[in-house]
């Protein structure tokens, strides 16, 4: 997980993808619940914003699915949450509008924010957005591009 951060954070630069210089140390342990990953996530950077700016831009982000208002893409991608004991998967792992896009949102929260560090919680739901939401995001993105 940690590489694979630094791999979507980098850049393509001379034909070549370069990754990013965050350093992100993420776990994830598999616990009994019917839906939904929730993962614990720590970075540390010297220029880290505060809480409340990365949690702003968390909520306002928007990306091609959303800009093309693709069929199983989610209003906002990123929904971000202010309670102290959320994301959960019971109460947060069907996020998303409209109702077709439920479960293909990601949900943030108990974002905290201090000196050099972020750490934050995400839930995703791991098969409407993991492999096959994921899948059928990808392909509507791809035929709506003319790759396909």
């Amino acid at each position: 997980m940690n590489s694979e951060g630094r791999k979507i954070l980098g850049s393509y630069e001379n034909g070549g993808f370069v990754d990013s210089t965050i350093n992100i140390l993420a776990s994830c342990t598999r616990v009994n619940v019917r839906d939904g990953h929730l993962e614990a996530v720590f970075i540390r950077d010297e220029n880290m914003p505060n809480a409340e700016d990365i949690a702003s831009a968390l909520d306002g982000f928007v990306s091609k699915p959303q800009e093309l208002a693709l069929p199983s893409a989610p209003v906002k991608p990123i929904v971000v949450r202010a309670e102290p004991d959320r994301p959960q998967p019971l109460l947060d792992s069907f996020a998303g509008t409209p109702e077709r896009a439920r479960g293909m949102a990601v949900t943030v929260g108990r974002i905290r924010a201090e000196e050099d560090s972020l750490r934050f919680f995400l839930l995703v739901h791991n098969t409407i957005r993991g492999g096959a939401g994921g899948s059928v995001l990808n392909a509507e993105l791809a035929h709506r591009e003319g790759v396909l």
